[in-house]
Protein backbone atom coordinates (compact mmCIF):
# COMPACT_ATOMS: atom_id res chain seq x y z
CA UNK A 1 0.00 0.00 0.00
CA UNK A 2 2.06 3.35 -1.00
CA UNK A 3 0.10 6.38 -0.05
CA UNK A 4 0.73 9.72 -1.46
CA UNK A 5 0.31 12.87 -0.59
CA UNK A 6 -0.14 15.29 -3.11
CA UNK A 7 -1.97 18.86 -4.08
CA UNK A 8 -5.61 18.53 -4.88
CA UNK A 9 -6.45 19.05 -8.79
CA UNK A 10 -9.70 19.16 -10.72
CA UNK A 11 -9.74 15.34 -11.46
CA UNK A 12 -10.40 14.67 -7.28
CA UNK A 13 -14.30 16.37 -7.50
CA UNK A 14 -15.83 12.66 -7.99
CA UNK A 15 -13.66 11.00 -5.13
CA UNK A 16 -14.05 13.87 -2.85
CA UNK A 17 -17.38 14.29 -3.34
CA UNK A 18 -18.17 10.48 -3.16
CA UNK A 19 -15.93 9.72 0.29
CA UNK A 20 -16.45 13.33 1.85
CA UNK A 21 -20.32 13.47 1.86
CA UNK A 22 -20.65 11.00 4.87
CA UNK A 23 -21.86 11.80 8.53
CA UNK A 24 -19.78 9.44 10.04
CA UNK A 25 -16.56 11.66 8.60
CA UNK A 26 -18.62 15.22 9.39
CA UNK A 27 -19.56 14.06 13.06
CA UNK A 28 -15.55 13.72 13.83
CA UNK A 29 -14.69 17.74 12.39
CA UNK A 30 -15.67 21.19 12.90
CA UNK A 31 -18.62 22.63 11.63
CA UNK A 32 -16.63 24.35 8.23
CA UNK A 33 -17.00 20.81 7.24
CA UNK A 34 -20.20 20.74 5.39
CA UNK A 35 -23.12 17.21 5.98
CA UNK A 36 -24.19 16.41 2.90
CA UNK A 37 -20.84 17.34 1.12
CA UNK A 38 -22.40 18.01 -2.57
CA UNK A 39 -20.63 18.18 -5.17
CA UNK A 40 -20.39 22.11 -5.66
CA UNK A 41 -19.20 21.89 -1.83
CA UNK A 42 -16.09 19.72 -3.15
CA UNK A 43 -15.68 22.46 -6.30
CA UNK A 44 -15.73 25.29 -3.46
CA UNK A 45 -12.77 23.33 -1.64
CA UNK A 46 -10.86 22.54 -4.75
CA UNK A 47 -10.53 25.81 -5.71
CA UNK A 48 -9.75 27.18 -2.34
CA UNK A 49 -7.04 24.54 -1.99
CA UNK A 50 -5.10 25.20 -5.14
CA UNK A 51 -5.29 29.01 -4.37
CA UNK A 52 -3.64 28.87 -0.43
CA UNK A 53 -0.77 30.52 0.25
CA UNK A 54 1.46 27.83 1.60
CA UNK A 55 2.91 29.83 4.01
CA UNK A 56 0.27 29.06 5.96
CA UNK A 57 -1.49 26.20 5.20
CA UNK A 58 -0.66 23.25 3.22
CA UNK A 59 -4.29 20.77 1.94
CA UNK A 60 -3.21 17.92 0.68
CA UNK A 61 -4.79 15.01 -0.97
CA UNK A 62 -4.16 11.45 0.71
CA UNK A 63 -3.75 9.60 -2.62
CA UNK A 64 -3.92 5.94 -2.82
CA UNK A 65 -3.09 4.16 -6.41
CA UNK A 66 -3.92 7.42 -7.94
CA UNK A 67 -7.21 8.29 -6.11
CA UNK A 68 -7.85 10.96 -3.29
CA UNK A 69 -9.25 9.09 -0.46
CA UNK A 70 -9.09 12.10 2.27
CA UNK A 71 -7.32 14.90 3.22
CA UNK A 72 -4.86 16.38 5.35
CA UNK A 73 -3.93 19.89 6.17
CA UNK A 74 -1.06 21.61 7.97
CA UNK A 75 -2.03 25.43 9.23
CA UNK A 76 1.27 27.03 10.41
CA UNK A 77 -0.01 29.55 13.26
CA UNK A 78 1.16 33.36 13.28
CA UNK A 79 1.68 36.22 15.90
CA UNK A 80 3.31 34.82 19.18
CA UNK A 81 3.04 31.01 18.15
CA UNK A 82 4.91 31.43 14.83
CA UNK A 83 6.30 27.75 15.41
CA UNK A 84 3.76 25.83 15.83
CA UNK A 85 1.47 24.06 13.13
CA UNK A 86 -2.07 22.03 13.56
CA UNK A 87 -2.76 19.38 11.21
CA UNK A 88 -6.35 18.30 10.71
CA UNK A 89 -7.13 15.02 8.15
CA UNK A 90 -9.86 12.76 7.54
CA UNK A 91 -10.03 9.81 5.19
CA UNK A 92 -12.85 8.09 3.50
CA UNK A 93 -15.02 5.59 5.15
CA UNK A 94 -13.73 2.28 3.59
CA UNK A 95 -10.34 3.19 4.38
CA UNK A 96 -10.12 3.68 8.02
CA UNK A 97 -8.55 0.58 10.13
CA UNK A 98 -5.95 0.10 7.68
CA UNK A 99 -3.23 2.50 8.83
CA UNK A 100 -3.39 5.04 6.17
CA UNK A 101 -4.09 7.53 8.50
CA UNK A 102 -1.10 7.01 10.59
CA UNK A 103 1.22 7.10 7.41
CA UNK A 104 -0.68 10.14 6.38
CA UNK A 105 0.04 11.84 9.60
CA UNK A 106 3.72 10.55 9.90
CA UNK A 107 4.24 11.80 6.28
CA UNK A 108 3.49 15.26 6.99
CA UNK A 109 4.95 15.06 10.05
CA UNK A 110 8.13 14.19 8.01
CA UNK A 111 7.29 17.34 5.95
CA UNK A 112 6.68 19.94 8.26
CA UNK A 113 9.90 19.16 10.30
CA UNK A 114 12.11 18.93 7.46
CA UNK A 115 10.70 21.87 5.47
CA UNK A 116 10.37 24.53 7.96
CA UNK A 117 11.20 25.61 11.22
CA UNK A 118 8.13 24.37 13.44
CA UNK A 119 8.71 22.87 17.03
CA UNK A 120 5.52 21.77 17.61
CA UNK A 121 2.66 20.09 15.89
CA UNK A 122 -0.46 19.64 16.90
CA UNK A 123 -4.08 17.93 16.64
CA UNK A 124 -7.55 18.49 18.43
CA UNK A 125 -9.60 15.76 17.62
CA UNK A 126 -12.44 14.82 20.22
CA UNK A 127 -12.64 12.51 23.10
CA UNK A 128 -14.71 10.03 21.98
CA UNK A 129 -12.56 9.27 18.34
CA UNK A 130 -10.66 6.65 19.53
CA UNK A 131 -9.30 5.91 15.98
CA UNK A 132 -7.88 9.40 15.59
CA UNK A 133 -6.50 9.14 19.02
CA UNK A 134 -4.93 6.22 18.17
CA UNK A 135 -3.39 6.92 14.92
CA UNK A 136 -1.56 10.17 16.31
CA UNK A 137 -0.24 8.23 19.35
CA UNK A 138 1.18 5.48 16.84
CA UNK A 139 2.62 8.77 15.28
CA UNK A 140 4.40 9.49 18.46
CA UNK A 141 2.14 12.08 19.55
CA UNK A 142 1.79 12.70 22.75
CA UNK A 143 -1.94 13.76 24.82
CA UNK A 144 -1.23 17.45 26.23
CA UNK A 145 -4.74 18.07 27.34
CA UNK A 146 -8.30 16.92 27.77
CA UNK A 147 -10.84 20.03 27.46
CA UNK A 148 -14.28 18.88 28.84
CA UNK A 149 -17.51 20.10 27.09
CA UNK A 150 -15.23 22.62 24.65
CA UNK A 151 -17.08 21.63 21.63
CA UNK A 152 -20.60 22.21 20.75
CA UNK A 153 -21.80 20.15 18.00
CA UNK A 154 -25.46 18.35 16.86
CA UNK A 155 -26.82 19.98 19.80
CA UNK A 156 -24.34 18.79 22.47
CA UNK A 157 -21.29 19.60 24.78
CA UNK A 158 -18.73 17.29 23.64
CA UNK A 159 -15.09 16.91 25.18
CA UNK A 160 -12.15 17.05 23.02
CA UNK A 161 -8.57 17.24 23.41
CA UNK A 162 -5.09 18.42 22.39
CA UNK A 163 -2.02 15.98 21.12
CA UNK A 164 1.18 17.15 20.46
CA UNK A 165 4.36 16.24 18.60
CA UNK A 166 7.46 18.13 19.35
CA UNK A 167 10.05 18.43 17.59
CA UNK A 168 12.99 17.35 20.11
CA UNK A 169 10.69 14.23 20.62
CA UNK A 170 10.46 13.77 16.34
CA UNK A 171 14.52 14.16 16.32
CA UNK A 172 14.92 11.41 19.20
CA UNK A 173 13.66 8.77 16.53
CA UNK A 174 15.16 9.17 13.87
CA UNK A 175 13.11 5.84 11.86
CA UNK A 176 10.24 7.96 11.90
CA UNK A 177 11.61 11.45 10.90
CA UNK A 178 13.73 12.10 8.15
CA UNK A 179 16.40 13.71 9.23
CA UNK A 180 17.12 16.03 5.96
CA UNK A 181 17.07 19.35 8.07
CA UNK A 182 16.05 18.61 11.38
CA UNK A 183 19.64 19.67 12.97
CA UNK A 184 20.17 22.57 10.57
CA UNK A 185 21.63 25.38 12.19
CA UNK A 186 20.23 28.61 10.49
CA UNK A 187 16.71 26.93 9.52
CA UNK A 188 14.92 28.66 6.95
CA UNK A 189 11.41 30.63 8.34
CA UNK A 190 7.92 29.96 6.97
Amino acid sequence: MSILLRPWAACDLESISRYANNPNIANNLRDTFPHPYTQEDARWFLSYAQRSDPKREWLLAIDLGGTAIGSISATFHRDIRPVSAEIGYWLGEPYWNQGIASTAISQICQRILSQTDVQRIFAEVLVENTASRHALEHCGFQLERVQERSIYKGGQYLDSCTYQLLRQWAESFPDYIIPTRLNSQNPPAL
